[in-house]
């Protein structure tokens, strides 16, 4: 079923909040060295709560490491400290606290430490590459005026990890709807069993990711949804490079 519009801007008011709670959680990692998985976990929780925005059933996940290389991680209380090189996940969805808000979802990957090795920039070009193309899909249907299916987007964003020669590291969908009582929705999956097309006034994530077993993934993730005018609009921010985080002020 269509968003409202005041669902919509519900939405929009979440992703605005998760994204300030993404740069205010990349300069806590900055500001201690050696904080754990778990700690920054327990940030995020905090200024949740704080902003009023609510969570799923789900814990928020904060990757360091070779942990990244989990499409679902979720820090234990012995969690991973951050070492002095180390790529950072972190995956976080939220709803305003008003009766029948959906989601909003963002995933962004950071780097501590000095020059990025070289397969990580790779692979993390591939995936903002694969996105980068699901989203150019869509707006060239939509200018055609068609409505593509979840199926369409994934082949997209999958054909290009697959070309790289990672198909088999990517297993999960390219995206899903966005709900209210859980981040995932009903209806339509960006995904290869998503013969339907999406729908209009929906809010969806496109979040292609690769995973190298015992070495990292990256995963980089956006929400989006397509007006009754079939204008696509982008209503996080869209991640260009990962984030280093010597280059943050805190």
């Amino acid at each position: 079923m269509a968003w409202t519009k005041n669902q919509i801007e519900q939405h929009l008011r979440a992703a605005g909040l998760l994204g300030q709670i993404k740069n205010e959680t990349l300069r806590y990692i900055l500001a201690f060295p050696g904080v754990s998985e778990r700690e920054v976990q327990e940030f995020l929780y905090k200024r949740f709560e704080e902003l009023g925005l609510c969570r799923d059933e789900h814990p928020l996940i904060v990757a360091f490491g070779a942990n990244t290389q989990h499409v679902h991680y979720y820090p234990p209380e012995d969690s991973l400290l951050l070492s002095p090189e180390s790529l950072i996940m972190i995956d976080v969805w939220g709803r305003i606290a008003e009766e029948s808000a959906p989601f909003a979802d963002m995933t962004w990957v950071a780097w501590k430490g000095g020059a990025i090795p070289s397969e990580i920039q790779k692979v993390a070009k591939i995936v903002f590459q694969a996105r980068d193309c699901a989203i150019s899909f869509l707006k060239q249907e939509l200018l055609k005026k068609r409505i593509p299916t979840g199926k369409g987007i994934d082949d997209v964003s999958r054909g290009v990890v697959a070309d790289a020669g990672y198909g088999e590291m990517f297993p999960h969908t390219t995206g899903h709807p966005l709900g209210f009582s859980s981040v995932h929705g009903e209806g339509v999956s960006l995904g290869r069993k998503g013969d339907k097309q999406i729908e209009l006034n929906v809010g969806y994530t496109i979040e292609p990711g690769v995973y190298l077993k015992d070495l990292f993934g990256v995963r980089s993730e956006v929400d989006f949804y397509v007006t009754d005018g079939l204008e696509l609009v982008i209503t996080t921010e869209v991640q260009r490079e990962i984030e280093f985080l010597r280059q943050i002020k805190i």
